[in-house]
């Protein structure tokens, strides 16, 4: 059934193909005039946006490492013009109230039909608010609150951030030592800063605050399986404590 408001001009921004090229499948035999953005880069983005002048972008919220921070594409696009609908396979409040709190209209999960997607993009060309008043208040709440979590986490180090996320992807103080090619009191002597920095007491503690403040590491240095030297095999890094 075609939308009972004008056709839009739609752009997704979806760095799953299958996904990507199911939704403007959908979206075109609505009636709408979608097109699938380069997700190399920001840029590439922004430029796909200003050349179709899009009214509304569907903006996957986790657009992997060509565009590490999605959510700064939210006021850009809303400068062109668009209508930015957040479309992500999670429901954490914290990730969605940053999209919303930039500008964001609203937010479909990934889980929801394609029916339903398509009445959001109607009803965000439409003009129709997509989240109550409540619920945006509900999600600058949550995002107050995240915030304040996360703020000793801004006391770390690069290499401070790079260890802890190690700890939290379940690798040892050897192993992170190895990688690093540092030795093992070296990181041992990066952890007691970590802790002394985030107030907790032990390593256990330490992954569980990242936790649930929605901290994200960077990038882990610690490959998940790596060669064990002269022994032809492989083992997984161990979530073995500091001593």
């Amino acid at each position: 059934m075609r939308p009972q408001t004008p056709a839009a001009r739609v752009l997704v921004v979806e760095d799953h193909p299958l996904l990507a090229q199911s939704l403007r499948i959908c979206l075109d035999g609505a009636g709408h005039t979608t097109t699938v953005a380069p997700v190399d880069s920001r840029d590439t983005v922004l430029a796909a946006a200003a050349a179709v002048h899009a009214d509304v972008v569907l903006l996957d919220a986790d657009l992997g490492p060509g565009i590490a921070d999605p959510a700064s594409l939210v006021e850009p696009l809303t400068a062109l013009g668009a209508t930015v609908l957040v479309v992500s396979g999670t429901s954490d409040p914290v990730r969605v109230a940053a999209f919303v709190e930039r500008g964001a209209a609203g937010f479909v999960h990934k889980g929801r039909s394609l029916d339903e997607l398509q009445a959001a993009v109607v009803g965000a060309l439409a003009g129709r608010p997509l989240l109550t008043e409540a619920e945006r208040s509900a999600l600058q709440t949550q995002l107050e609150l995240a915030r304040r979590q996360r703020a000793p986490f801004e006391r770390l180090t690069r290499r401070e951030a790079h260890v802890l996320g190690d700890l939290m992807n379940g690798h040892s103080v050897a192993d992170i030592a190895e990688a690093a090619c540092v030795s093992e009191g070296t990181v041992r002597t990066q952890i007691r800063s970590i802790l002394a920095k985030l107030g907790v007491n032990s390593q256990l503690a330490a992954v569980g605050a990242a936790r649930r403040a929605s901290w994200l590491p960077p990038v882990a240095h610690v490959p998940a399986v790596r060669e064990t030297s002269g022994l032809g095999g492989a083992r997984r890094g161990r979530g073995g404590a500091a001593r």
